[in-house]
């Protein structure tokens, strides 16, 4: 019960950051998503239409019958590529928009509180899961919630194409989907334990990598000799991971 509060209480945070950043640039994301969508259901459905006909053509039907369901199909799919265009042109401007937000409000965490926090282990994880997931996170799950619900709305014009020419395959088409669902949600909770035990190794493999590579640590490593042991320790964290 308690996870299934704290997933929902990350799913608004996430959300909220995206809208605060980002509101104008979203509500255009969404209706590019809603379009996307509804042009693929036509074009399927279109498509069925016209399958329908050539398989079972009326008499005095000629290819020019045909024409109007063909333009149909092309609009469609016309439509389709170019809202899926906009939607990835918008994607990168709300990324670079909920960054700046991002950075701006662990800035002001970091700056407020007690100095003695920089010398915990554990705010230096938080803070490492701050600077690696608020940035991204919140844009991947609202991304990932837009694609769902236009597969969604997709899916239902599936389904319903696939009634209509083989009802008997509905039955196996839902079978077929569930066992996805099961195997996405398993894989994606065991990614996020993985990724929080492996905060502090993360952490420890970045702040190496920075001491052996700044100019200000370089005098540093070169007078007590310790880039061997450093590099070593270097490809030991990596290999943890």
């Amino acid at each position: 019960m308690k996870a299934g509060r704290d997933r929902f209480r990350s799913l608004r945070h996430g959300l909220e950051l995206v809208w605060t950043a980002a509101p104008r640039e979203l509500l255009g994301a969404v209706v590019g998503c809603v379009i996307e969508a509804m042009a693929a259901v036509a074009a399927l459905v279109l498509g069925q239409s016209l399958l329908q006909q050539l398989v079972d053509p009326r008499p005095g039907e000629t290819v020019g019958s045909y024409a109007g369901l063909l333009l149909g199909i092309a609009v469609s799919i016309t439509i389709t590529s170019g809202a899926a265009t906009v939607i990835r042109a918008r994607q990168d401007l709300v990324s670079e928009l909920v960054e700046r937000l991002a950075v701006e409000r662990i800035v002001a965490v970091s700056t407020s509180v007690e100095l003695a926090s920089f010398d915990e282990p554990t705010f230096h994880d938080r803070l490492r899961r701050a600077q690696t997931d608020a940035v991204r996170r919140p844009v991947e799950l609202t991304w990932g919630l837009l694609a769902l619900a236009s597969g969604s709305i997709t899916s239902v014009g599936l389904f319903m194409v696939v009634a209509r020419l083989v009802p008997a395959a509905l039955p196996l088409a839902v079978a077929a989907w569930f066992p996805l669902w099961i195997a996405t949600r398993r894989s994606s909770r065991r990614y996020h334990r993985l990724q929080v035990d492996l905060t502090a190794a993360d952490r420890q493999r970045a702040d190496v990598q920075r001491v052996l590579t700044t100019r200000e640590a370089a005098p540093e490593v070169r007078v007590f000799g310790t880039g061997r042991w450093l590099s070593t320790r270097y490809a030991e964290l990596a290999a943890e991971r």
